[in-house]
């Protein structure tokens, strides 16, 4: 064989190797799913979902702008002010058991002494109403 050939033959495998390769998985298209924004502190917070194109959910989670760190209640008994429900887009609940997302600020803490008695957030991920949520007795 001529190395002319040989030369030919070496770049078209290699041009094919990369073009099979470079071929994207169907389930790696990802979509997010954004819950509506709420006010916390002088920022805002919102859930997201990330799904691929199967419809299989990928990713659970919160966006917090940096101005959340700052306005909220120093009150330790002020619940209304320190809960922070997060809804989720309503795709949301035809693919996971997720009915809402929430945030608590503990502005002192709370038991256990030593561990958890700092200003602190608390995530929440529910799998019930807020209606639900809310009938709980502290």
């Amino acid at each position: 064989m001529k190395p002319k050939m040989i030369l030919k033959s070496v770049l078209l495998a290699a041009c094919l190797c990369l073009f099979f390769s470079c071929k994207k998985n169907p389930l790696d298209s990802i979509t997010t799913l954004r819950g509506a924004e709420i006010n916390m502190g002088n920022g805002k917070a919102n859930s997201f979902f990330t799904i691929n194109s199967a419809g299989a959910p990928q990713e659970i989670g919160m966006e917090l702008t940096a101005d959340v760190l700052t306005g909220l209640s120093q009150n330790p008994t002020d619940f209304a002010n320190l809960t922070f429900n997060l809804p989720v887009d309503p795709k949301v609940l035809e693919l996971t058991p997720f009915d809402h997302l929430a945030i608590t600020w503990a502005p002192n803490g709370h038991p256990p002494v030593g561990r958890f008695d700092v200003p602190h957030f608390d995530f929440y991920f529910y799998i019930m109403t807020v209606t639900e949520q809310n009938a709980i007795a502290p």
